[in-house]
């Protein structure tokens, strides 16, 4: 949004007279916002509550999937299923509250903080399962010895992520002199062929080095995690090269359990390389426009017009909610087990399952 001909105050309103009725539709949602907010991000979000309380479903259901990497898995689709709930709940519920873009004079100071803190928390906490998930299936893969003594147990992995949720909670604490100054604006709006409210309000940053400070928070541990994630990925990728060629040429394979045993650890640690892989795809175009804003803007450069940039960061934004909800689907698409297990709980089957010992801390 463009900077408002108008000083932002508590006290008072602007009267008629002073009010500029041509900023206006600069105030309201754009076409392409409405598009987004009443059929596009509806649609993600039903998708992804749908398959995370689904996969959260298939975990509690099946004893067999509550391994050490599901206990991961099950934690981001918590995190997506948070981030979705705020993110586009938040959005499709401002607009309906308010047709002025960003207005969060409905929920005041206290549910601004509240919803942009726990959104962030979300988003730190799956980066850091990611990575979680990523480090116990290299260790698995690439150092087995070292495996059960890392990540050895469901209790010791439900710790870690104990753990990265209160690490997450305290890095989205550091966010929030970026959307602290809870400032409202009154106007009385002369006579126009617009309905729009006369008070409204935005959360702003206590000061510019605020905004500068959050991108880097934000931003620089991704960055961390993309590098040390797909460097985890390639000797991942490599050592199951090695183990196939080995497996083929090795007389004991022949073993129909042992066959589908190493089947079914190699989907694994592919469905964990591919998500991964989409997970920073999605991810990357949000965290690389944020970096370059904050180096360009700090530099008083302006590469784009305020238009072409609503654009971009509304393509950036959905591809963020679309990662947090395609993971099940993923998971499905494939792991012929994860999607076998889907059948199972969904499909009626009352047989009682008890857990797998060969695969209980895959």
């Amino acid at each position: 949004m463009d900077v408002l001909p108008w000083n932002l105050t508590t006290n008072g309103c602007i009267p008629e007279n002073e009010a500029d009725v041509s900023w206006i539709p600069k105030l309201l949602y754009t076409d392409t916002e409405r598009v987004l907010i009443t059929i596009v991000y509806p649609i993600i979000f039903a998708l992804g509550i749908i398959g995370n309380l689904g996969f959260l479903f298939v975990i509690l259901r099946l004893p067999r999937m509550r391994t050490v990497t599901n206990v991961y898995l099950s934690n981001l689709a918590i995190a997506d299923f948070c981030f979705l709930s705020l993110a586009i709940g938040d959005r499709i519920g401002r607009y309906f509250a308010s047709p002025i873009s960003g207005d969060r004079y409905p929920i005041g100071q206290t549910g601004c903080i509240l919803i942009i803190t726990l959104k962030n928390a979300s988003s730190f906490a799956s980066l850091y399962l990611i990575t979680m998930v990523t480090l116990e299936k290299y260790y698995a893969i690439c150092r087995p010895y070292q495996h059960r003594g890392k990540f050895g147990g469901k209790r010791r992995s439900m710790k870690l992520a104990i753990l990265g949720w209160a690490l997450a909670l305290c890095f989205a604490c550091t966010l929030m002199p970026a959307y602290w100054n809870f400032e409202t604006i009154c106007i009385l709006w002369p006579e126009s062929e617009y309905i729009i409210p006369e008070v409204f309000g935005f959360c702003n940053p206590v000061a510019n080095w605020a905004v500068h400070f959050a991108n880097s928070v934000q931003t620089v541990p991704f960055f961390i995690a993309l590098v040390v994630n797909f460097s985890m990925y390639i000797f991942i990728i490599q050592a199951l090269k090695e183990r196939s060629r080995a497996l083929a040429s090795n007389i004991s394979s022949s073993n129909p359990s042992f066959l589908l045993r190493t089947k079914y650890r190699h989907q694994l640690s592919r469905m964990i390389v591919i998500n991964g892989f989409i997970f920073f795809v999605c991810l990357a175009p949000f965290q690389f426009v944020s970096f370059a804003m904050m180096i360009l803007s700090s530099n008083d450069i302006y590469l784009l017009t305020q238009s072409q940039f609503e654009i971009l960061q509304n393509v950036c934004r959905t591809l963020t909610y679309i990662n947090a909800a395609i993971n099940s689907f993923v998971y499905s698409i494939t792991n012929e087990r994860y999607r076998k297990s889907f059948v199972t709980s969904f499909g009626g089957c009352k047989k009682k399952e008890q857990p797998n010992k060969i695969t209980s801390n895959e």
